[in-house]
């Protein structure tokens, strides 16, 4: 599909040019005396008709049937205000030598035009017979003073008034004025929109949903969409219209399609705090609304570690009597655990010692609450437990539990938390006699006094 703009409406002089003559016969035109004087014809882009790829053609003649040539530009203003930065292509060289009118393209660089503005095609002279010709017999009105004298002869000489500002109307289609054309693609409206989730944890995979659209009627080439790699993550991979690494060429997309990208990234381990992700999508096609052409996605990133717990004890125990737990806390990461905390409620049947740990410091007497501080990657800290066993049955069994908890986020909680368990054995027993036994132990005692007493007479005789 192809936008063009037929005739356009206003030819001009910039203040203070050269003389301007005009001709009523076949053809109709104008050209310049003096030397390098410019002309130029303006237009409005209306909104929604921005074009893309643009050409333009001019309806020129020689006025002798010599080779008659001018310059070329497209600017977005005129006048001694103009400078270079003005200038949205050109100059490019244009010519001809026909005496009858002829369009001759104009062969300027592949160039867009944005919606809602005015634009101007400025013809700078460069031989006296290059005529721009006019769609049908000059009429000519004047719009600044001073005024502007026509002179209808073949070549005629010029007015003795220099032009200001001269606009030229004549009955014709298409529309009155100068003759000349511009021509272009219909823009597009591409967008990116990229979601993910709000928060994330460190050391895991974040993944995002990133969607290319087409909001206009006319399809769009050579789209491509790039994502650069944030600090503190790694690119894993893409699914979907890209499959490769970014950035990548989604190619045409037709008028009201969409395409979709599942993008992978692998956040660091130590990395905690503000994490955003921007991606960009640009086409080969003018985008008639380049704002929505880039779309972020931040999350909060917290620290994730697993933590574990494991306490030992002996596996029986005497009443009233010490016993000796070590807790061992330890941390695969991948973050630093930091405010690591073991609790201990201590059961009915014991009363607490003492509580020493390795790092950090320990509290309570029901419930022990040792706040270790941070536990890095495969680090460990100890807590040893002393109990003292109250007066219960033998038999029974003293379950004492232990958990850790840290501020980093945990996935595996199921090894947060260890009991040992003692069992307590019987009191010690004194043994006692019988009566008959009792007797027996007597008649035994006596018969060895006895035995003794004989024993120390036969040596004394």
């Amino acid at each position: 599909m192809v936008y063009s703009l037929a005739v356009l409406a206003v030819a001009a002089l910039p203040a203070g040019a050269a003389n301007i003559i005009t001709r009523g016969g076949a053809p109709s035109g104008f050209w310049l005396t003096g030397g390098n004087n410019p002309a130029y014809a303006s237009w409005n882009q209306p909104v929604g008709t921005a074009f893309s790829n643009v050409s333009v053609s001019v309806t020129i003649s020689s006025a002798d049937g010599n080779p008659a040539s001018g310059t070329a530009y497209i600017t977005n203003a005129v006048g001694p205000a103009a400078t270079a930065g003005n200038v949205i292509a050109g100059p490019v060289a244009v010519g001809t030598s026909s005496i009858a009118p002829v369009s001759v393209p104009i062969s300027f660089p592949a160039f867009n035009l944005p919606q809602g503005a005015t634009y101007f095609l400025v013809i700078q002279q460069g031989t006296a017979n290059l005529q721009w010709n006019f769609s049908g017999t000059a009429v000519e009105s004047v719009s600044a003073a001073p005024p502007v004298t026509s002179n209808v002869d073949a070549i005629g000489t010029g007015p003795a008034t220099p032009a200001y500002t001269a606009s030229f109307s004549a009955v014709g289609s298409p529309s009155r004025g100068l003759l000349f054309s511009v021509a272009g693609d219909p823009p597009t409206d591409i967008s990116i929109t990229k979601s993910g989730p709000a928060t994330a944890t460190a050391g895991t995979n974040i993944v995002y949903t990133v969607t290319v659209t087409n909001n206009s009627a006319t399809a769009a080439t050579g789209v491509s969409v790039a994502d650069t790699t944030p600090a503190n993550s790694s690119f894993v991979s893409n699914t979907g219209a890209c499959t490769g690494a970014y950035p990548c060429s989604i190619g045409a997309l037709a008028g009201g399609a969409s395409a979709t990208i599942t993008s992978t990234y692998a956040i660091a381990p130590a990395f905690t705090g503000s994490y955003s992700n921007t991606a960009t999508v640009s086409s080969t096609t003018f985008d008639l609304t380049p704002g929505n052409n880039s779309a972020t996605s931040t999350a909060t990133v917290s620290a994730t570690a697993d933590v574990s717990i494991l306490k030992t004890g002996p596996a029986t125990i005497a009443p009233n009597a010490n016993m000796t737990y070590t807790i061992t806390v330890g941390s695969t990461g991948p973050s630093a655990a930091a405010g690591t905390t073991v609790t201990d409620v201590l059961p009915a049947n014991v009363t607490f010692v003492s509580a020493t740990p390795s790092q950090g410091t320990c509290s309570g007497t029901t419930t022990v609450s040792c706040p270790l501080g941070t536990i890095n990657s495969g680090g460990s800290a100890t807590v040893t437990l002393v109990v003292h066993t109250n007066a219960v049955a033998a038999g029974t069994v003293i379950a004492n539990s232990a958990s850790v908890a840290s501020s980093a986020t945990d996935n595996t909680p199921g090894n947060n938390t260890s009991t040992a368990s003692a069992t307590v054995s019987a009191a010690p027993t004194v043994p006692t006699l019988s009566t008959f036994g009792a007797g027996v132990l007597i008649l035994l005692l006596a018969s060895c006094g006895v035995m003794l007493q004989r024993r120390e007479r036969g040596s004394s005789i």
